[in-house]
């Protein structure tokens, strides 16, 4: 179906098996063209609605194009009571777009909008929050929904947006699904959830000129779930409350991973892992922010673990790392020079036994505090400056051990040790 012009609506749906029969759509159609879908409009304002419910199914919607673009066009795509193998591409050009995607599990969505420069008259959304919000609808510029429901999993979405104050959303709860958000421009949210194991979403916010005030919030439960987030920010000025790439995540299960990358300045990464898991942030830039908060009986939390000085490397830097569970192992690398009162600072909090925590500073007026309260544990901190303070408690159990090194004027070092059979070792170098 093709359709020119403005104010247009399109309305198709396809229920069946390709013999009439609607009360079995796991059997394929017959033939399998019947279930096939393509809608094209060209100008703005346009609607295009598809509905299926057969065995394969797929939908093609284009709205707007290449050369003119299109604004304020919507898709709506629902294929359901289908078993699998539906797939669903909408294509939208310019500003001001929405699409909705709705699917069985083990099915396929491809959304593509674009965008250009937005004046920031409309915002709101839900859907759901994030940054700051005064719920529904209002939008300009693109908004894209993708929905994929439970079943035998394997679903995949992929979502890119291009422009200013762009939003998505993907909801997945089928096993082995992945999701892609892709975002360029300023001032784009986008809200992920997946359940089920094996699954993996990957956002990526910023990396055209000029890129800032992204958020990002994902959630994940389900055994061996993966998530990557990848922000790039720059200082926009005004107005100074809007995020300049803020990254949120949660995961439950055994066998996570998170990496979070952010580069720009004024960036927070808060994740948050129930499960034997692992994650890794790296922050390059000013007045960063970590804050990792781990459950579990054996996990892995990592800031920078393979990066090199360049972490978190600037003012105001905070890094936070909660760990509970036995056989913990936390480390944090922080460099840069400040120039205000109080240079960067972390905390590592861990609870149970035989837990290690490694702590590398290099800059001036830093603090660290490592709070161990359980047996067998090792704390390793190296700070190299002037006048920074290092305290380390390890005050339940035996067989504790600690090392602090510094090196330049006015260091200060404190050893709190508590029980039997432990070791602790101060080298201070520069003078007082």
């Amino acid at each position: 179906m093709t359709q020119t012009g403005n104010d247009n609506e399109a309305t198709v749906e396809q229920t069946a098996d390709g013999n009439g029969n609607a009360t079995n759509p796991s059997v394929p159609v017959i033939p399998g063209d019947n279930a096939k879908a393509f809608v094209t409009q060209t100008g703005n304002s346009n609607l295009a609605d598809l509905r299926q419910a057969a065995v394969p199914v797929s939908a093609t919607v284009n709205q707007g194009t290449a050369a003119t673009g299109a604004n304020n066009n919507k898709a709506f795509v629902a294929q359901r009571a289908t078993s699998a193998n539906a797939a669903a591409t909408v294509n939208q050009t310019s500003n001001g777009n929405f699409a909705n995607v709705d699917q069985s599990s083990g099915s396929t969505a491809l959304v593509t909008q674009g965008g250009g420069a937005n004046t920031l008259d409309a915002r709101n959304w839900d859907g759901v929050s994030l940054p700051v919000s005064s719920a529904g609808p209002a939008y300009s510029n693109n908004v894209a929904l993708v929905r994929q429901d439970a079943g035998s999993g394997g679903s995949n979405a992929s979502i890119t947006q291009n422009g200013t104050l762009n939003r998505a959303n993907a909801v997945q709860t089928g096993a082995n699904s992945s999701a892609t958000i892709s975002q360029t421009g300023v001032y784009n949210t986008s809200v992920s959830q997946q359940a089920g194991s094996g699954n993996a979403l990957t956002v990526t916010q910023g990396g055209v000129d000029p890129f800032a005030r992204n958020a990002s919030s994902v959630k994940q439960s389900g055994t061996g779930s993966i998530t990557n987030v990848t922000q790039q920010g720059q200082n926009l000025g005004l107005p100074a409350n809007a995020p300049t790439n803020v990254s949120y995540v949660e995961q439950f299960g055994n066998g996570g991973l998170i990496d979070v990358l952010q580069t720009g300045d004024e960036n927070l990464s808060d994740v948050y892992q129930a499960g034997d898991t692992s994650a890794y942030v790296e922050q390059v830039g000013a007045y960063n922010k970590s804050d990792v908060d781990q459950v579990s009986t054996s996990a892995n939390a990592s800031l920078g673990a393979y990066a090199a000085s360049t972490i978190q490397n600037g003012r105001y830097n905070d890094s936070t790392i909660v760990q509970s569970g036995n056989g913990n192992a936390a480390s944090v690398n922080q460099s840069g020079m400040n120039t205000a009162s109080t240079g960067n600072t972390s905390r590592i909090d861990q609870s149970g036994a035989n837990n290690s925590a490694e702590l590398t500073q290099n800059g001036s007026e830093l603090a660290s505090l490592i709070d161990q309260d359980a047996a067998s544990s090792s704390a390793d901190v190296t700070q190299t400056g002037t006048a920074n303070d290092s305290t380390v408690r390890q005050q339940d159990g035996s067989g504790h051990s600690a090392m602090v090194m510094q090196s330049g004027m006015g260091n200060t070092s404190l050893i709190t040790q508590g029980g039997t059979s432990n070791s602790a070792s101060v080298t201070q170098s520069g003078g007082m």
